[in-house]
């Protein structure tokens, strides 16, 4: 069918173990092009896009009707991970319902794990100790990164630090790498970014709290940074730490490095993406934002007019149900305000995320909380005033953003960040726009910059 073979990775091939797992692998393998993908690949390492995950979900629900909780949205590395959150009843009624297709699916298991199987639907399968051993085998499902501890702390994180750290590459040879989240909250803007960054870069992601929406905002960029301080420290209780953020998530990296400065802990790398320095008079203004956005995300309200009209068109039914008490308790639908409030969330939330991916993000819950942490993240740049840092630190920047910096005729080459950094400081001049240059094909170039001056460090 045109599929490439599996590419040499870090990790050696683990055929699925169950159902699941092998439901997902087999839509992996397809998304990717791929003759197979083993249950504990990291899709990062396959290539995977930022919107990996959502186009898996959306296969999922189209072919098998199994619908995954949002947290598997934002957590799953690889198939194994993703698999976890298959609700087994919806399973269970898709295999009953369409038995000749699990069962050429099951082909694809593990020997130990297709004689569990068939000890799970017919018991009495198992009478022999040597079938039994088996069964006891293939529910054993350890994490496959060459030994890597961090795979095993992950395995003990609770819910709350589950949704913060985001383990974007486990596995490799060189120190991790924790990445900020930007103004939204989220993390696939870094897909592409630490897929570039190298097999032997492990890459860790830190997520806002609340943008699955079960757990209250942090408020301040302080408060932000304090929680993520804690997250790092569970998985690498000491440093030296690497760190690096992209445009808001350059002020929580900074103001991480001055906590564990604070802490006598080694920040060896602090990698700031794009953004300006934020002293009064110098900071990113609302003006910048409204100039950045008239370029990208009035061209998506236009294209998202049409994709919020088809969505409105698709959901009309469910819709109609959905009456709130209005106007001193007479039925109506919700208001027009409300309605363009929706939109316009979309539409902003559209000039962060990849074209082809408009349609299949609009349907998920989580893009309400993107927006709120997006306009908090503002307002907190607007009022964070660190003090100095002396440790070392690489500003990456974009032609955009410096023009910008230029116009405001603060001097230096480095967004401000002169006034602040008191320790060596290296400017590396990247391309595209603000958000063009963490996507292709200008990520290429920051990613390079990065990987060397992460090297020159190590």
């Amino acid at each position: 069918d045109g599929r490439s073979p599996r590419p040499a990775l870090l990790t050696p091939y683990t055929p699925p173990e169950d159902l699941a797992q092998a439901i997902i692998a087999e839509l992996s393998a397809e998304l990717f092009g791929l003759d197979k993908v083993g249950i504990y690949d990291e899709f990062i390492s396959l290539g995977a896009d930022s919107l990996l995950a959502v186009r898996l979900l959306n296969q999922l629900y189209q072919r098998y009707g199994l619908t995954l909780s949002q947290k598997a949205l934002f957590r799953s590395l690889c198939v194994s991970q993703m698999a976890s959150y298959i609700d087994e009843e919806q399973l269970e009624a898709w295999r009953l319902e369409n038995s000749e297709a699990a069962e050429q699916l099951l082909t694809a298991l593990s020997p130990g794990a297709r004689l569990a199987t068939k000890i799970q639907n017919d018991p009495e399968v198992a009478t022999t100790p040597i079938v039994s051993a088996f069964s006891s085998l293939s529910k054993m499902k350890p994490f496959h990164y060459d030994g890597v501890e961090a795979s095993r702390k992950l395995s003990t994180m609770g819910d709350d630090l589950e949704e913060i750290l985001i383990p974007l590459r486990v596995h490799g040879t060189r120190p991790p790498l924790f990445l900020a989240h930007p103004a939204a909250g989220v993390i696939f803007p870094y897909y592409e970014l630490a897929r570039l960054l190298g097999d032997d870069q492990p890459v860790f992601a830190l997520q806002a709290r609340g943008v699955e929406g079960e757990h209250s905002y942090d408020r301040t960029c302080v408060e932000q940074a304090t929680r993520y301080r804690k997250a790092i420290q569970f998985l690498q209780p000491e440093g030296p730490y690497y760190l690096a953020g992209f445009s808001y998530g350059s002020y929580l990296c900074y103001e991480l490095a001055l906590q564990f400065k604070e802490r006598s802990e080694e920040v060896a790398f602090l990698g700031l993406i794009d953004e300006l320095v934020p002293m009064d008079g110098l900071r990113t203004r609302m003006s910048d934002l409204a100039q950045l956005f008239v370029g990208q995300s009035l061209r998506s309200l236009t294209e998202h007019f049409k994709d919020y009209l088809f969505l409105k068109a698709e959901n009309q039914e469910e819709s109609k149900s959905e009456k709130v008490r209005w106007n001193g308790g007479s039925q109506e639908h919700r208001p027009k305000q409300q309605i363009f409030r929706s939109w316009l969330q979309r539409s902003t939330m559209a000039a962060l995320l990849p074209k082809e991916s408009h349609l299949l993000m609009l349907n998920q819950p989580a893009m309400r909380p993107m927006f709120e942490l997006f306009v908090l993240h503002c307002w907190n740049g607007f009022q964070y005033s660190p003090p100095s840092y002396d440790g070392p630190v690489n500003v990456f920047q974009s032609p955009w953003t410096a023009n910008l910096w230029k116009k405001r005729k603060g001097g230096g080459d480095a967004l401000g960040w002169e006034r602040l950094v008191k320790g060596p400081l290296t400017s590396h001049l990247c391309a595209g726009d603000h958000l063009g240059m963490i996507r292709q094909p200008h990520v290429q170039i920051l990613a390079k910059e990065m990987r060397n001056a992460i090297t020159s460090v190590i």
